[in-house]
């Protein structure tokens, strides 16, 4: 638990100022972090899913659908970061 908690809080360090480069007013941190929160347990949860089905309803070996399912997990990480997260939003206009 303590590792996966700390490798969530350096994952959105490194996520919002290097892999998606977000400089949003740290007054949206709570927000932010807690959208961080949920697209990761939402990954986590989706990964435990297809792995077990894999294994157990589908009868492949469990090396491949691990491989499965860290794929899985990637893109859905990197889909709800980029697109929910660390969205960009457009500059305001006058």
């Amino acid at each position: 638990m303590v590792g996966y908690m700390t490798g969530l809080g350096v994952g959105y360090v490194l996520n919002r100022n290097w892999t998606f480069s977000t400089h949003k007013a740290m007054t949206k941190l709570h927000n932010e972090l807690g959208l961080y929160i949920g697209v990761n347990v939402t990954s986590l949860i989706l990964s435990l899913l297809l792995l077990q089905i894999l294994v157990d309803w589908v009868g492949l070996p469990a090396w491949f659908s691990n491989i499965m399912a860290i794929g899985l997990s990637t893109t859905t990480n990197f889909i709800g970061l980029k697109f929910i997260v660390f969205k960009h939003e457009a500059p305001a206009t006058n």
